[in-house]
């Protein structure tokens, strides 16, 4: 899919990048997945009154930027598609399925908020940012922190390699020193646990040091 580019089969209103001069035709039940839109609707349409097909509204977008917005209204995304997987405790996925990551931070940062976009399609971009947590725990951790999304934040961080393994420009992404000593005493907590659970946990389950030592007699 090429998120570069847009084209609506039957518009009814048009929208323009003013930085680029692009306009585009784009259908106004789809642009009311966004409240900013649907606001923008109910002011300039008083009574029965209804724009035209021509009528347009300028946005201060460029031109790329608004045709992934209008790509998203028009045709919301879908939740990635699940693949099997040999580890129950990671989830795979199909990846042309799934929105690059790149794409994501873009759309999620500067545009949801923004438009104010429907909860549904928010959620279904959270699941393709989430699907990326298993390759770039520290990454979608991080975007998680600095936009607040808190759930995201807290999957991500069971993704995240020790700290000491990431680079400082790695290391760099965590948006705050909290942030930061968050999930290294996340860690220190997850390995403690580990260690109580490993400790309380009998190196020979019961009766095997026996046999073990009657074997060992016969053999001797």
């Amino acid at each position: 899919m090429s998120w570069s580019s847009f084209q609506c089969e039957k518009p009814d209103f048009h929208v323009r990048s003013v930085p680029d001069d692009v306009t585009f035709g784009v259908s106004r039940p789809a642009m009311q997945r966004s409240e900013v839109f649907r606001d923008m609707f109910s002011v300039c349409e008083p009574g029965n009154t209804s724009p035209g097909p021509d009528a347009a509204v300028d946005l201060h977008e460029p031109a790329d930027v608004l045709a992934i917005l209008l790509r998203i209204l028009h045709d919301p995304p879908q939740p990635p598609e699940e693949v099997p997987s040999e580890d129950a405790y990671i989830k795979r996925y199909n990846e042309a399925t799934v929105i690059p990551l790149p794409l994501l931070e873009q759309v999620l940062l500067q545009l949801v908020d923004k438009y104010l976009l429907d909860e549904t399609i928010v959620k279904a971009l959270q699941q393709h940012l989430l699907a990326h947590a298993p390759t770039n725990g520290l990454r979608v951790y991080a975007f998680g922190v600095a936009n607040e999304m808190a759930e995201v934040a807290n999957i991500a961080s069971q993704y995240v390699l020790p700290m000491a393994q990431y680079t400082l420009k790695e290391a760099k992404c965590v948006p705050t020193v909290a942030a930061y000593h968050n999930i290294v005493r996340l860690q220190d907590f997850r390995v403690q646990a580990l260690r109580d659970l490993l400790l309380k946990e009998d190196i020979f389950p019961h009766g095997v040091c026996q046999i073990c030592y009657h074997c060992l007699l016969s053999v001797q």
